[in-house]
This record gives structure tokens, sequence and C-alpha cells, in this order.
């Protein structure tokens, strides 16, 4: 590789990093909760509005079903839900009135 492709690589990581780090940033500070479930329901990831709205640290989320932490009135839409998110394979995103 020559010397200006690998400049080249540089400036394009560091793009990307910076944009990464931006979207990064709205994520983590939004005013609304954002979760992030595997296909069993179990959350990845979670980021600080979130983890408050369900009482805890966003780092004690990752790997706990988030079945557990809805509501009993509101067990049955949300298997509701979850069955049309996993019939479809696609992604979806739902609002709770919390």
């Amino acid at each position: 590789m020559s010397k200006q492709e690998i400049e080249a690589l540089r400036r394009a990581q560091a793009a990307l990093e910076a944009s990464r780090n931006r979207y990064l940033d709205l994520y983590e500070q939004a005013p609304a909760g954002y979760l992030v479930l595997d296909g069993q329901g179990r959350i990845q990831d979670a980021n600080l509005a979130a983890a408050r709205l369900l009482g805890t640290r966003p780092d004690a989320l990752p790997g706990t079903a988030f079945r557990h932490r809805v509501a009993l009135a509101d067990q049955r839409r949300y298997e509701q839900h979850w069955q049309d998110v996993t019939a479809t394979g696609g992604r979806r995103s739902a609002r709770c009135g919390c």
C-alpha cells in the first residue's frame, strides 16, 4: 500500500469513529428509553433513560429477559408484539405508556 492509500484509510477510519461516537452519544443521552433485544427477548443493550425507567443501571440489564420487566397488566400485549416481531423476522419498535 502506498502512503496515500494508508492516509486515505486513516481519514476514513477517523470519520467512521467520529460518526459512531456522535450516534452513541445521541443514543446514550436520549430522553427516551431504548433497548436492544436478542432473538430470545433478552436485553443486549440499554441506554440510561431505559435503565432509569426500569429502576436500575444500564450495565445491570444485559442478559436479562425483558418480559420479566413488563408489568403484569401488559404481559399479553407484550407477548403478542413479540410473536409478531419473531414471526416476521424483522426489526420493530414499540412504544409503551410508562
